[in-house]
């Protein structure tokens, strides 16, 4: 049997949290520090060089890798912090394969936690969260480039939303998996949507089945 290179990168570890009390207290980093604990022991995570955090809507962190290897007893370690995008956890794993193969990096720890239900139970009670706030002195960590979600033509015709765009990919893949038409005609026209349609509702212009979406309903426009 060959021999693996000293250099491969293996995934020794995962963790997932999952917060549903009825009355939660617990902000982003705290779940991060949880799942961490629950991927590999102590003596795995003391040797991280290096934690990448996928970018934080729910709170605002200067550096929470930072945050994260302190809480967790890290000595020695860089940080990074992801730009915004549903592709960029696989985007972290993949740089950190790579970090890892050309020996830029021993142990890579990959984190992000969301707690928009705490925020949102907080709001309806008119409450603000008391979470950690850095300091103005941390400096920020390395941002990766956000990563454009549309161009000027998307823009300029609202098409920038998942539910809006997903059918694209829909159409676009359906022929290389040899997807009937009126089976992918169904799918793609019941995305986002709180019920499906069929391909024929699809394709009938109306004011609820227009692009862009009428904000006022009075006015359609479609595209042939």
């Amino acid at each position: 049997m060959a021999s693996v290179p000293p250099r491969t990168p293996v995934v020794v570890g995962a963790g997932q949290i999952n917060q549903h009390r009825e009355d939660p207290g617990a902000e982003p980093i705290d779940l991060m520090v949880a799942a961490a604990r629950r991927a590999a022991d102590a003596r795995v995570l003391e040797a991280v060089d290096s934690i990448r955090v996928v970018n934080v809507l729910s709170w605002r962190y200067r550096d929470p890798g930072l945050l994260l290897g302190r809480r967790l007893g890290v000595a020695d370690f860089s940080t990074g912090y992801s730009g915004v995008g549903g592709n960029v956890p696989q985007t972290l794993v993949n740089r950190a394969c790579l970090d890892i193969q050309r020996g830029r990096v021993g142990v890579v720890m990959i984190a992000g936690a969301e707690t928009w239900r705490t925020r949102t139970k907080l709001r309806a009670r008119g409450s603000k969260p008391d979470w950690t706030r850095q300091d103005d002195a941390v400096p920020p960590a390395a941002n990766g480039d956000d990563v454009p979600m549309a161009g000027p033509a998307e823009q300029r015709i609202e098409l920038v939303r998942p539910a809006h765009v997903y059918p694209l990919f829909e159409q676009a893949v359906a022929p290389r998996r040899g997807a009937r038409r009126r089976s992918t005609g169904a799918a793609s026209g019941s995305c986002g949507r709180s019920s499906a349609r069929s391909p024929r509702e699809t394709r009938t212009r109306g004011a609820d089945n227009a692009w862009p979406p009428s904000r006022s309903g009075g006015r359609v426009r479609t595209t042939g």
